[in-house]
């Protein structure tokens, strides 16, 4: 028998650790992630979209970031909101205490722009 697992984690950014966001994650008992300014990732129908929107975005940010990278990060958003099923398991962790949390996808992905509303950032 083969399983999905996928490991959804956050980065420390905007001033908010990422313990805090393991907190919310787990009071909720969901995964979500970040890159608010994107919109709903449906809208992209490949990797490369959503790599080219991210340079963009960056560059209107006045970030430089390197193709490379972006095709990374392009990669990641695009597992989360198309391959990520149902039935998937996936796995989080605090890093301060190296307590891990286990949990198995129960729905589909939904873009929500209010769900996990931090002051700098926010993970639709």
């Amino acid at each position: 028998m083969s399983m999905n697992m996928y490991m959804v984690r956050s980065k420390s950014m905007g001033g908010y650790r990422p313990e805090v966001r393991f907190e919310k994650f787990m009071e909720r008992g969901v995964v979500a992630i970040g890159w608010s300014a994107l919109g709903c990732l449906r809208r992209f129908t490949s990797r490369e979209e959503i790599r080219e929107e991210i340079i963009e975005e960056r560059l209107m940010r006045h970030l430089e970031t390197s193709r490379r990278s972006a095709g990374a990060q392009a990669g990641n958003l695009f597992r989360f909101s198309r391959e990520l099923r149902e039935g998937d398991y996936v796995i989080t962790y605090n890093p301060n205490e190296r307590l891990y949390a286990v949990g198995k996808i129960a729905g589909k992905y939904t873009y929500d722009p209010e769900f996990f509303a931090f002051k700098t950032d926010n993970f639709p």
